[in-house]
């Protein structure tokens, strides 16, 4: 699963679902903080290449706020 946030400005911020070093859920982020939407379009696309079956939640948070509960993994771009 991924997600795609959505704020002002045609910004955007985005996850994706993974495991941590101890197989924990964790989510992958797409970008450093929020960037324009074609960015992470564009990551979520590969990512779709790999996996056909992923399913995209895109949300709309004025603010690029995700609400995600369990561990954000550092960014690797």
């Amino acid at each position: 699963m991924a997600i795609k946030i959505f704020a002002e400005h045609r910004q955007a911020t985005g996850f994706i679902e993974s495991r941590d070093d101890q197989g924990n859920l964790a989510w992958r982020p797409l970008s450093d903080g929020l960037v324009d939407e074609f960015l992470v379009d564009e990551r979520l696309a590969k990512e779709q290449k790999f996996d056909p079956d992923l399913w995209i939640v895109e949300i709309e948070d004025r603010a690029g706020r995700h609400f995600l509960e369990e561990k954000i993994l550092p960014i690797h771009l």
